[in-house]
């Protein structure tokens, strides 16, 4: 796979990410891709293996709810058909609830589309977000 058409796809993940676009972002996927999250599955709710599809509706159920929404790319890197997305999301509301973490997401791709994620996240950040953890 070209390396221009991983970092084509990986960022096209960020734009519809950012847009807040999750009938997009779950067009970027093979049916069969899995999405991991880091964590302990026995302490962190979101974290462990889901199918893409239900772990973009999980993100659409947390960001979608958010007032504001700004992601910055920090850097995408490619080798071979593996991308690397670093990035800092940052997020408000409702009411005074802030979010603002790390990310880095990396993402097989072959034949243009997503055929796995593993992301690596401040699950405490997002925890703290949802208020389960203060």
């Amino acid at each position: 796979m070209p390396a221009e058409v991983v970092r084509s796809v990986v960022q096209e993940w960020a734009n519809t990410f950012i847009a807040r676009n999750y009938r997009a972002m779950t067009s970027l996927a093979v049916a069969s891709a899995n999405y991991w999250i880091s964590g302990m599955t026995e302490k962190v709710p979101f974290a462990g293996d889901l199918p893409y599809a239900d772990r973009v509706q999980r993100i659409q159920t947390v960001f979608s709810g958010m007032d504001t929404l700004d992601v910055d790319v920090l850097g995408i890197t490619v080798e071979g058909d593996v991308g690397i997305l670093e990035s800092a999301p940052n997020g408000s509301g409702p009411g005074d609830r802030v979010y603002k973490n790390n990310v880095l997401i990396k993402m097989v791709v072959q034949d243009g589309k997503i055929q796995d994620v593993r992301e690596y996240v401040d699950a405490f950040a997002l925890l703290n977000y949802l208020g389960i953890y203060v």
